[in-house]
């Protein structure tokens, strides 16, 4: 069953990871920068181990391979909605970045839950990619102080992007669904 939570290296780092978000929000906004920073870094390099680790010790599981993209979104919705909230991203960029990620999150319910739907998620390497600069950006307004002609190109790129994903994203969904395909790339 896909909720019940095996106990294993890959799935209680997915776990770290969330569980963490709250504590380094506290510390930035206590201004604990160098705590803050430490503890963002070990966060956001739970999700390059924890698949690693699933993979290298055979310990992937479809309770695993849904856990970790649902923590990644719960990772981007939490901290560009603190950068929105604390003005350290414009609102377009947040906005763009919240709605692919809160899509992507609602669908894990209404699939499972409401629709009964059994489903399989395998990223492809663009939407890995576009996930760790996305991640990666979250130190720049947090830690660093650079021109905006220097990370307004950046954020369009990271737009363009997550936008992209969503565009692939939505028709996947509906396709899903409807019993036309059970895997989201």
């Amino acid at each position: 069953m896909i909720f019940s939570m095996p106990i294993n290296i890959p799935n209680l780092l997915t776990l770290i990871r969330i569980v963490l978000i709250p504590v380094i929000i506290l510390l930035h906004s206590l201004e604990y920068i160098y705590a803050s920073l430490f503890v963002l870094g070990f966060a956001l390099l739970t999700d390059f181990f924890d698949g690693y680790f699933a993979r290298r010790l055979k310990q992937e599981t479809e309770f695993g391979a849904i856990f970790d993209p649902i923590a990644d979104k719960i990772v981007a919705i939490c901290f560009y909605g603190y950068l929105f909230l604390t003005d350290l991203v414009p609102v377009w960029f947040a906005w763009i970045i919240l709605m692919r990620n809160f899509s992507q999150l609602m669908s894990v319910p209404i699939l499972i839950w409401w629709l009964k739907k059994k489903f399989y998620v395998r990223p492809s390497w663009f939407a890995k990619w576009a996930t760790a600069i996305s991640d990666f950006f979250i130190f720049i307004p947090l830690y660093l102080t650079i021109p905006e002609n220097f990370t307004i190109p950046i954020m369009v790129i990271i737009s363009l992007m997550e936008s992209y994903i969503l565009m692939n994203y939505l028709p996947r969904l509906f396709q899903i669904a409807t019993d036309r395909h059970d895997t989201f790339e």
